[in-house]
């Protein structure tokens, strides 16, 4: 055991907004660019993280111990889920879904 241990936050997200979440179009645009290209990420993106975070994010999560998802799934991982999910537009959630990652062998 290495001694590492891991937070995750998960945060749901839904379209419906009328406007592009701003918080959101930065780090949606850099997966978008980059995910064609894994291993060339480039320079990074600068996002505020609180910004992210649903409404009333501190009282309103669940949490559970697990693991990595990929190998080799240590079991280090606290998890937090938030319970209220966060509004994108529309046009940024075909974004997100349109974005394809080649598969790795």
């Amino acid at each position: 055991e290495s001694g590492l241990l891991l937070a995750v936050t998960g945060i749901m997200i839904e379209g419906g907004a009328t406007e592009d979440n701003a918080a959101f179009a930065s780090l949606i645009d850099s997966v978008a660019s980059k995910a064609p290209n894994p291993g060339n990420a480039g320079g990074g993106v600068s996002v505020n993280l609180k910004a992210l975070l649903p409404y009333e994010w501190g009282s309103k999560f669940y949490t559970y111990p697990g693991s990595l998802t990929t190998p080799p799934c240590s079991q280090v991982v606290s998890w937090f889920v938030f319970e209220n999910m966060v509004q994108i537009s529309d046009a940024q959630l075909a974004k997100l879904r349109a974005t394809q990652m080649p598969a790795v062998h």
